[in-house]
C-alpha cells in the first residue's frame, strides 16, 4: 500500500474536497442572494403610490413619508432612508410672469439661508405647459454632523388657475443619481381646479 492511499489520507482528501465544495456553494449562494437583493431593491424603488392633497395628485415612491402642507404648501414627500431627498409641491397665487415669481421665491429662500445660490434658470416645457425652472444650491448647516451641500430644482407652471411650484432637493453627491426618479414624480403630477 502506498503512503498516499492509506485510509487516513483518503479521508483527508475527501474532507478537503468537501471543504472546497462547501466554500464554492457558500460563494454561489451569496452571489445569488446579492443579485436577488439588487432586483428586489430596484423593483421596490420603481414602485409608487398615488397621493392627493389640496387637489394635487402625484405618484410618490413607496415608503416615503408624505405630509400635507399648510398655507401655500400642498404637500411634501421625504425619503426616510435619505432625509435630504425631498419633493415639495406648492400652490401659489399667480402674481406675474413665472420668471418674476421664481425670482421672488429665490429671494425669499436667500433671506432664510444666506448660502442659497441660483445656479441656472430659464424657460422650460413642464408637463406640456410653458414653465420656468430654477436650479440652486445651498449649505445645509442644520444637518447633524458636518454641513452638506444641498442641490435643488424648482419648477413653475400654471395649471388649474394656480401657479404650481414643484421643488426637488437632495445632497449634491446624490442629486444626479436621484433626478430621474424625480422626473417621474414630476410627470405624474396633476393639479385640477379643485382643492
Amino acid at each position: 500500500m502506498s503512503p498516499t492511499t492509506t485510509p487516513a489520507n483518503t479521508f483527508v482528501l475527501q474532507q478537503q474536497r468537501h471543504d472546497r465544495l462547501s466554500v464554492f456553494a457558500v460563494i454561489a449562494v451569496t452571489l445569488v442572494a446579492l443579485a436577488l437583493g439588487v432586483v428586489v431593491r430596484q423593483a421596490a424603488e420603481g414602485r409608487s403610490r398615488l397621493f392627493l392633497y389640496k387637489g394635487v395628485a402625484a405618484a410618490v415612491p413607496v415608503g416615503w413619508l408624505v405630509e400635507e402642507g399648510v398655507g401655500e404648501l400642498a404637500f411634501q414627500a421625504r425619503n426616510p432612508a435619505a432625509p435630504s431627498q425631498q419633493y415639495q409641491v406648492s400652490l401659489l397665487q399667480p402674481t406675474g410672469e413665472l420668471s418674476q415669481i421664481a425670482a421672488q421665491r429665490a429671494l425669499a429662500r436667500g433671506r432664510i439661508n444666506e448660502t442659497f445660490r441660483v445656479l441656472d434658470e430659464g424657460s422650460r416645457e413642464i408637463n406640456g405647459h410653458n414653465g420656468y425652472q430654477v436650479s440652486y444650491a445651498y449649505v445645509n448647516v442644520r444637518a447633524t454632523g458636518l454641513p452638506s451641500i444641498i442641490e435643488g430644482e424648482a419648477y413653475y407652471f400654471v395649471e388649474g388657475g394656480k401657479t404650481v411650484e414643484v421643488t426637488f432637493e437632495n445632497r449634491h453627491e446624490d442629486f444626479e443619481a436621484t433626478r430621474p426618479q424625480f422626473q417621474g414624480f414630476l410627470r405624474s403630477l396633476n393639479h385640477g381646479t379643485g382643492g
